[in-house]
């Protein structure tokens, strides 16, 4: 039996490392940011890129074979922390690769969920280096996905808590709070240095408090509810309706490759390519928006994943979020800007099914003035949407939650 001075050594070991994977994750984040800044820079100013984008689908499909990481998904860096399963080191190289060809070509994606995989991979590389123990790896394998987080969007509390809570719903790991909030800081810090610009879309003009707009607040988490529901229930399908109309990987990418393209070109803007923060920001700077532009990122995003493209799910949700609700707002009589950050926050929280890091990334993101209706927002979007996120796979459902809270009080 273990005395509590091996436990406490064993315990500060694990902590040291996960100062050195959020030191490498903060790296290897801004490295990331900067490669995805810099490739969609290059793609607004040569539109014909673009075009490239069914080559980039096949190029894709090739070096994940090549790499044996076929059918390798965020799901499955979660599940090697539930589970005995591991997620091979080469993950974060070839993840990055993928991501910025992506980006590059204007897929419709982010760069967050593919941080979940590339710190995924970082945390098995040192895994394997130090040989540590099953429940160590698991621990290692949310201080990689917290870290990547947290460097990328500049939120390093609700990274921490993200990559804790996004695991399993309504279960925590408690040994691994601390290395993750370590891990989550140490590459908040190292992004911060390397100049990397958090994500903040600061909303300070929250109306007075009224029981009409208690009433629209609740209508617009609502509405962004079903939204989301839509856009989760479109990529399981259309992921499974790919797979099963072109089974080739290589053609399956190409057709729905042009298939963006052709509707991208239609659309004569490249508002919808690539995670779309610049439409985000112009909500909040300036109340400009696109009544149909949730929609369209929904269609784009929805076609990316299924063509098997790589990149995340994470930013086009806020898109679609903030979006929706800057028409609802437009449409109600709230202000934009404030109904865009209710709507983004609500679509996160249904997209992650994450309750307490969606408020805690919603402070982060837009600033506390409108936490109440944030929390909110994240109450209804968690009930409304449970199990239809994007991250679903074995995770214990909110019945299942309500069960425990009873035993516990048994």
């Amino acid at each position: 039996m273990e005395t509590f001075s091996v436990k406490l050594i064993s315990y500060i070991k694990i902590v040291l490392l996960s100062i050195v994977i959020g030191a490498v994750g903060g790296g290897v984040g801004s490295l990331f940011f900067y490669s995805v800044e810099f490739v969609t820079e290059l793609r607004a100013e040569n539109n014909w890129l673009i075009y490239l984008l069914p080559a980039v689908g096949v190029v894709t499909a090739s070096v994940y074979k090549l790499a044996g990481l076929k059918g390798i998904s965020t799901n499955r860096v979660l599940e090697s922390v539930r589970s005995e399963s591991s997620v091979p080191a080469r993950l974060a190289p070839v993840m990055f690769l993928c991501t910025a060809m992506t980006h590059l070509c204007g897929g419709s994606a982010g760069r967050e969920g593919a941080a979940l995989q590339i710190g995924g991979g970082i945390a098995t590389f040192f895994s394997d280096r130090f040989k540590v123990n099953e429940n160590t790896r698991r621990t290692l394998i949310q201080c990689g996905m917290a870290a990547l987080f947290s460097a990328l969007f500049g939120t390093p509390f609700g990274a921490a808590v993200f990559a804790l809570e996004v695991v399993c719903i309504g279960r925590i790991r408690i040994c691994a709070v601390v290395p993750c909030a370590v891990s989550s800081a140490t590459a908040y810090f190292i992004a911060h240095i390397s100049g990397v610009t958090a994500e903040r879309f600061l909303c300070e003009t929250i109306p007075g408090f009224s029981f009409v707009l208690v009433l629209k607040v609740l209508l617009i988490a609502v509405l962004a509810s079903l939204v989301c529901m839509l856009f989760c229930k479109l990529l399981h399908v259309s992921e499974h309706y790919a797979l099963k109309w072109i089974k080739n990987e290589f053609l399956r990418a190409f057709v729905l490759g042009i298939i963006i393209v052709v509707i991208s070109v239609l659309l004569g803007t490249s508002d919808y390519n690539g995670g779309g923060i610049h439409v985000i920001s112009r909500i909040f700077t300036h109340g400009e928006f696109r009544y149909e532009a949730f929609a369209i990122k929904i269609l784009l995003t929805v076609l990316t994943v299924a063509g098997g493209y790589k990149g995340g799910e994470i930013i086009p949700s806020l898109f679609i979020g903030a979006t929706f609700g800057a028409l609802c707002g437009s449409l109600i009589g709230l202000d934009v800007a404030f109904a865009a950050a209710l709507g983004a926050v609500t679509v996160f929280c249904g997209v992650t099914n994450c309750l307490v890091a969606s408020i805690l990334i919603s402070i982060e993101l837009f600033g506390f003035w409108g936490v109440g209706y944030y929390v909110v927002c994240c109450i209804i979007s968690f009930v409304l949407t449970n199990k239809i996120g994007i991250f679903i796979q074995d995770r214990i459902s909110l019945s299942q939650v309500i069960e425990l809270l009873k035993n516990r009080k048994m």
